[in-house]
């Protein structure tokens, strides 16, 4: 595979709360930089679907500013992101079209694993990182698969269809 991909591992919920209690009045200024005149800037973060309010209260803090988006359509992400210099990308699509749409974009930060639904050759033509944060949703991923699991093997979906038809089966077990 010739894909670069960085992967980023993300720190715990509870390593970051811990943090964010310890330093609260040292925020580092990841989001904040500075101009060749010294003039304060700050990176414009794009961020299509939802996401916690404490991951936006986390990038704002830092010096983020956020553009929620207009929509998760490649068509609305390359009107929006034209003035980004980040995006925070969870499943929505980023063909060429899109990347080449925004002069100013640095890096797509993937919440996730795979980045199938990212143009990654087209990004390293243009220079712009792609990142992957593996580790952030592995307890949500498990979790529901156990979920499934355990709906297979009571049938919950076999028995639902059946009382919304009004068909209701008794089993004893």
């Amino acid at each position: 595979c010739k894909q670069k991909v960085s992967v980023a591992r993300t720190e715990g919920e509870t390593g970051l709360r811990q943090q964010n209690q310890e330093e609260k009045s040292a925020k580092p200024a990841i989001c904040a930089t500075h101009d060749r005149k010294g003039q304060g800037m700050s990176y414009k973060v794009l961020i299509p679907s939802e996401i916690s309010e404490e991951g936006i209260v986390f990038l704002r803090e830092r010096g983020c500013e956020i553009n929620r988006g207009t929509g998760t359509t490649p068509e609305a992400i390359r009107r929006d992101v034209v003035d980004c210099d980040a995006i925070l990308a969870r499943t929505e699509l980023y063909p060429a079209e899109v990347l080449e749409a925004a002069p100013r974009l640095k890096v797509i930060a993937r919440h996730g694993v795979g980045v199938d639904n990212i143009d990654v050759a087209a990004a390293e033509r243009l220079g712009i990182w792609v990142t992957v944060a593996g580790t952030a949703n592995f307890n949500t991923v498990a979790e529901v698969g156990l979920g499934f699991i355990i709906a297979l093997g009571r049938q919950t979906g076999f028995f639902e269809r059946n009382a919304k038809s009004g068909n209701f089966i008794r089993t004893v077990r």
